[in-house]
Parts: structure tokens; C-alpha cells; sequence
């Protein structure tokens, strides 16, 4: 399996492709199309119950409802995630994870699956073209026709389950919207001047 190689947006100089400096964004993953800013206290981007808050210059922690973190930041931040890298992540995991019934069926409930994923950011159009993923299982234990039969069942698997896979290679549309404190405030019923005046006093 090619090692993978960082590409200039990860490496946090240059282009960055994980960082958004335009107000308001509406793309297409395949194809960045910026527009005017939208800029509103109401987004369906709070469904989810997943954000990221800052920690320090262009370093994360991101947050689930169900109270698991993981940083983000530069690789030259040291022990964090590149948003890049956390896609890969999530792409390895999520096709680990659709073929692991048909895995476990067949090998047994302790059977060691890993999944590499590798593929370097192109500087030139701020994304990544190529993806390569390759399942790591101990298939030994089977003849050829076997092995033939469990690849052919994880290919399914994945191809049918992996919901990041297939959003990866159809592509999905990102629309950003910016919003301030205040307004979110204000649209819940908060006084923000009161809540600030009591933290001032606290």
C-alpha cells in the first residue's frame, strides 16, 4: 500500500483547504463555488450535535452529544488530527465497520481486521483526488475460493453500507452558514447584556 504523503493544505502552509476564510459558502465537494454571506441564528447544522471549538491558533477540539472529543489542528501541532487525516479516518473506519458482520460470520467474533488509508492532498486544486484503502484481515485459514468468496462479500458490504464511501465518491454539497453568539442568544430567549452583567458580577 502507498504510504501516504501530506499535501501542502495539511501541512498548514500555503493553501489550506481545511480553514474557510469567505463568509458564506454553497459547493459541491468536486467544484468550490463561494457566494454572498449568509449570515442568520438559524442552522441545521446544530441537528447533529457535533461542533468544534477553538483552543489556540488553527487547533480544535471537536465534541458529540455522547461526550467523545478528538483534536485537530496542523501537523505541526504534534498529537492532533489534520482535518484530512480525520476524513481518512473516518473513511477506513466506516468501511471496517460495514464489512465487520460478514467478517465476523465467517472468521469469528476475534478475528483482527485493520484498514490503512493513505492519499496526498494536491496543493493546485485544494483536495484530495485519490483515496486508497486497503482491509488487512488473516485469511489463511481458507483456499482460494474461499478468499475470493469473503473478498467479494466485504466489496458488497462496503459498497453498500459505507455511508462516508459513498458520499466520498458522489460528492456532497456543503453550505456554511455564520451566525453570531449574540443572535444565538437572542433567538433563544437569552438577555445576552443580563447573562454577561452576571458573569462580570460572579
Amino acid at each position: 500500500m502507498t504510504a501516504e504523503t501530506p499535501g501542502q493544505p495539511d501541512a498548514g502552509t500555503g493553501a489550506r483547504p481545511d480553514s474557510v476564510t469567505t463568509a458564506d459558502i454553497t459547493t459541491d465537494v468536486s467544484s468550490p463555488v463561494v457566494t454572498g454571506p449568509d449570515v442568520t441564528g438559524h442552522s441545521p447544522a446544530f441537528a447533529d450535535g457535533l461542533r468544534v471549538d477553538r483552543i489556540g491558533t488553527r487547533r480544535y477540539i471537536g465534541h458529540n452529544i455522547r461526550g467523545a472529543e478528538v483534536r485537530v489542528g496542523p501537523i505541526e501541532a504534534g498529537a492532533v488530527f489534520t482535518p484530512g487525516e480525520l476524513m481518512k479516518i473516518a473513511l477506513a473506519g466506516c468501511s471496517g465497520m460495514s464489512a465487520d458482520a460478514s467478517l465476523t460470520r465467517r472468521l469469528g467474533d476475534d478475528v483482527s481486521i485493520s484498514v490503512h488509508v493513505s492519499g496526498p492532498s494536491d496543493p493546485a486544486e485544494v483536495r484530495y483526488p485519490t483515496l486508497h484503502e486497503e482491509l488487512v484481515v488473516d485469511l489463511s485459514g481458507l483456499t482460494r475460493v474461499d478468499r475470493d468468496r469473503v473478498e467479494t462479500v466485504i466489496r458488497r458490504a462496503i459498497d453498500r453500507h459505507c455511508t462516508v464511501g459513498r458520499t466520498l465518491q458522489q460528492s456532497a454539497s456543503v453550505k456554511l452558514t455564520v451566525s453570531s453568539r449574540d443572535e444565538r442568544a437572542s433567538d433563544a430567549g437569552v438577555d445576552v447584556t443580563s447573562a454577561a452583567d452576571a458573569a462580570v458580577g460572579a
